[in-house]
């Protein structure tokens, strides 16, 4: 359940209106009243948030109902688009609205995100759609989703999928995904194994000497940074202890 706590007139109106057009149901709360224990996120203004003393707040509609995990919209489609890389674009589109979008921190991130997603919202069908850009990254991203999660996962073609306009690299990366997951591909059969280019081990040790200064992290330790296996700092303190 989510509670709007807020002593805005104009946020609190706006988002009413906006939980009822969702037909989610909501609490009203004034600033300071007890949270009952039934409440899974408190919606509120981003300059009123340090005022609450709760652990889910949110300042939208969409964090709130990710923190709640308790919208069970019944969707007929939901499409989770991934824009791969070493920190994935992330979207989930219901009936080709989006209902929660962020950036991750690793591929590996993905299987979180997207176990988060599905036990927070429900749909008939349910498809992965992961761009083909990436590299190893991709790769990593695809693997874990085959070992874990069985959905049918589509590759699509990052061509027109990339936004042009001139924004940070966390807002491309989360609008790729969601590009991503507004066009169709094509369905995934091959079992996906993780086997990084001569060129994505040499640009590794470049960013080790890059990270470090003065030391360049061995083949090996290179490739096992690009299959996910240790991050580049452990490769960095691996290598300085030889």
């Amino acid at each position: 359940m989510i509670a709007i706590m807020t002593e805005v007139p104009l946020f609190y109106y706006e988002a009413a209106r906006e939980l009822r057009e969702r037909r989610v149901d909501f609490l009203t709360l004034a600033m300071g009243d007890e949270i009952p224990e039934i409440v899974g996120a408190v919606l509120t203004t981003e300059e009123e948030r340090e005022q609450i003393d709760f652990k889910d707040v949110a300042s939208t509609i969409d964090e709130a109902l990710w923190l709640d995990g308790g919208h069970k919209s019944a969707y007929e489609s939901m499409v989770l688009g991934i824009d791969p890389g070493p920190t994935p674009g992330f979207a989930v589109v219901g009936d080709r609205k989006v209902i929660h979008s962020e950036l991750l921190r690793s591929p590996e991130d993905v299987l979180g995100a997207s176990k988060k997603a599905l036990d927070s919202f429900t749909a008939k069908s349910v498809t992965f759609r992961v761009g083909t850009g990436g590299g190893v990254y991709k790769a990593r991203t695809l693997k874990i989703l085959q070992e874990n999660l069985d959905i049918p996962i589509e590759v699509v073609d990052e061509k027109s999928t990339t936004p042009a306009y001139a924004g940070t690299t966390s807002t491309k990366d989360i609008e790729a995904a969601i590009s991503i997951a507004l066009k169709g591909g094509r369905i995934l059969k091959k079992k996906i194994e993780v086997s990084p280019t001569e060129g994505e081990i040499k640009n590794i040790q470049r960013d080790s000497r890059k990270i470090s200064g003065n030391i360049t992290i061995s083949k090996e330790l290179a490739e096992r940074v690009a299959k996910g296996e240790i991050t580049i700092d452990e490769a960095i303190l691996v290598q300085r202890g030889k």
